[in-house]
Order: structure tokens, then sequence, then C-alpha cells
């Protein structure tokens, strides 16, 4: 059997203003579902000015016993700040601990806006 190479997997967030100061976030996809060895790219699309986007807080739903025990583990992915003046995207390359469900979060300036949902699942054979 071959060796899965993995592929860019891109979540993008995408926000759009509502009445007053309000915005409407949508993901595509959502939920996302990847696989071991795939890359996976955020890219915020309409950040709102003098706004700081955040990726981060992620935890796994469904901690597997070697997590549960080693509680040093660390996360799928550090928290990021996109500067929307730059480059608005993080990308994360997905590894064997990662297999499970995560829940994660998107702030405003600190504040969490959304918490959608990722699956990491393990290539055939795993």
């Amino acid at each position: 059997m071959a060796k899965y190479k993995g592929v860019t997997r891109v979540i993008t967030v995408y926000i759009s203003k509502g009445p007053g100061q309000r915005y409407a976030i949508d993901l595509s996809p959502d939920p996302a579902e990847v696989v071991v060895g795939d890359k996976v790219q955020w890219l915020v699309q309409n950040a709102p000015p003098g706004v700081k986007v955040t990726v981060g807080n992620f935890r796994r739903l469904d901690p597997a016993p070697e997590i549960l025990l080693r509680r040093d583990k660390a996360p799928l992915v550090k928290a990021r700040t996109f500067n929307p003046r730059s480059s608005s995207q993080l990308v994360h390359a997905t590894r064997k601990p990662d297999v499970g469900f995560h829940k994660y979060d998107i702030l405003f300036d600190g504040n969490v806006v959304l918490d959608p949902e990722i699956e990491v699942r393990g290539p055939r054979g795993f």
C-alpha cells in the first residue's frame, strides 16, 4: 500500500458585517475533516479593521488515554493572532497524536465569537 502524502485542506473563515457592530461568521467546510499528514490552512477573509482575529484554544473532545495521563501534552495548534495587513492564514501539519475530534475558538479581540469543530482522521491501517 502506498504511503499517504497528504494535501493542504483550507478552512475559510468568512466574516461579513451585519447591522450595527455585529458580524456574521461563516466557515467552509463546517465541520472540517482532515487526515493525518494533511496540512490545515485557516484563511481569514474580510477581517474587521482594527480587530484582532485569533484561532486557538484547541481542546480535544475525545481524549485518548495517553493524553489523559499526560497533562503536559501540547494542544493541536497554539493560539495565533492574524494580522489583517499581512498574511491572514495559519497552517498546521497534522500528526498522529492529533487523531480525534477537536473544538477550537475563533476570537475577536480576545472574545470568543465561534467555536467550530474539526476531525482529524488516521490514514488507512492506522
